[in-house]
């Protein structure tokens, strides 16, 4: 699914990316990177077969834009109950 190196090839603008990898591999990814890379994380690359070539600040971004995934969908639920709740409500003609 991935794998590591210590060359400085042409890095992906995660922020270019279309589709997020799992969470689960960043985590692992980012585990790794920290582990095998402790004094200079940031020269580690770590390729992602499909999504592209990453350094830890990529992998981080990446984790960033599911977290904003999942909050979307917490916001988008929320709403729906709000809606509902209030449906019959003085709260729900202002």
């Amino acid at each position: 699914m991935f794998s590591l190196s210590d060359s400085s090839s042409n890095l992906t603008n995660p922020i270019s990316v279309t589709k997020l990898p799992p969470q689960s591999v960043l985590e692992k990814i980012e585990k790794e990177l920290s582990a095998s890379q402790p004094a200079k994380p940031l020269k580690a690359v770590t390729q992602i077969a499909m999504y592209g070539n990453f350094n830890i600040e990529g992998i981080q971004v990446l984790k960033r834009f599911h977290r904003l995934k999942r909050l979307r969908a917490e916001v988008s639920f929320e709403k729906t109950w709000l809606e509902k709740a209030l449906k019959n409500t003085n709260f729900a003609k202002k």
